[in-house]
C-alpha cells in the first residue's frame, strides 16, 4: 500500500464551536478531502487527533478504502469532542451512527 499522510483541519469559531475536515495526501495520487462537519457543544478537544488517527487505523485495518476510512476517521474525531478526558469511548457502532447522522450538534 501507498505511504499516507492523513490529518485534520479545524476552524474554531468559538471554544464549544469547531468545524473539522479530514485530509488524505499520498504520493502520486490527489488529493482527498471529507466535507466538513461543524461541531456545535463542545465539551474537550483533547485526544481529538489521535482518536481521530485510531479510527483511521482501524479502518484501514478492516479493509476501508482510502475515502471511507478518512470519513469513519473524522467522525472518530468529531464524537471525541462530546467527552471530557483525552481518550474516546467511542465504539465502532458510535462512529457508524455519526456517519449517517444529519445533525450537526455533538452527541452526548
Amino acid at each position: 500500500k501507498l505511504a499516507r499522510i492523513v490529518f485534520t483541519e479545524r476552524q474554531t469559531p468559538a471554544p464549544d464551536h469547531h468545524v473539522l475536515a479530514g485530509r488524505l495526501h499520498a504520493r502520486g495520487r490527489a488529493p482527498l478531502s471529507t466535507e466538513p462537519l461543524d461541531l456545535r457543544g463542545v465539551v474537550d478537544r483533547i485526544g481529538g487527533g489521535d482518536a481521530f488517527a485510531g479510527g483511521f487505523l482501524f479502518a484501514q485495518s478492516v479493509g476501508m478504502e482510502d475515502a471511507d476510512a478518512l470519513r469513519f476517521a473524522l467522525h472518530t474525531g468529531a464524537l471525541k469532542h462530546a467527552q471530557r478526558g483525552d481518550m474516546s469511548f467511542a465504539s465502532r457502532r458510535d462512529v457508524e451512527l455519526a456517519l449517517t447522522e444529519h445533525s450537526s450538534d455533538v452527541r452526548r
